[in-house]
């Protein structure tokens, strides 16, 4: 499957399960995640791009992408599990 076949060129939101997906979403989640094992990030930095994490999370939940990833960095997988309603192994 194509990413235009998801979300046309023209088209940059849906809604799934409702929650408001945005294009680019699986992107920022692993810019993030490369950002927060940077060495050359600070404290302030990491937190922020948490904070992030979270706040993404639900959107890459709803479309499946957790099911699919296990995330090496036990916080971000943490993140992951809460939002997919898991417990945390």
């Amino acid at each position: 499957m194509r990413s235009e076949d998801i979300l046309p060129d023209d088209v940059n939101t849906t809604e799934i399960a409702g929650v408001h997906i945005r294009k680019g979403i699986v992107s920022g989640v692993l810019a993030s995640a490369v950002l927060l094992e940077s060495k050359s990030s600070s404290s302030e930095d990491k937190n922020q791009v948490i904070t992030m994490i979270e706040k993404l999370a639900p959107a890459v939940v709803a479309i499946g992408f957790h099911n699919h990833v296990t995330w090496k960095n036990k916080k971000i997988q943490d993140i992951f599990n809460a939002a997919a309603g898991l417990s945390e192994a």
